[in-house]
């Protein structure tokens, strides 16, 4: 990324700049990017690209948002989703 901060008080990421985001579940790419690690929500905005590992789905969009508690994820704008999974 090229610019962003991190607050270690509240655990809010707010990022400028083509930025990239991965966890055990997820992996989360855009051309900005806000977290709240407390609240689990976030979104992502600008050529957004997303994996779901758990769910084998990878998405793209303008924009995304996830609330991690309910387990949701939502994709707006030009959206392009792929399912996969693997051979027996």
């Amino acid at each position: 990324t090229n610019e962003g901060d991190f607050n270690t008080q509240t655990q809010v990421s707010n990022f400028r700049g083509r930025t990239k985001l991965e966890d055990e579940d997820y992996y989360l790419e855009g051309d900005s990017l806000y977290f709240d690690n407390t609240l689990k929500i976030g979104y992502a905005l600008g050529n957004v690209f997303m994996q779901s590992k758990k769910d084998s789905l990878i998405a793209e969009s303008d924009f995304a948002w996830y609330r991690g508690k309910e387990g949701e994820s939502k994709l707006y704008g030009n959206v392009i989703a792929r399912s996969f999974s693997e051979k027996d």
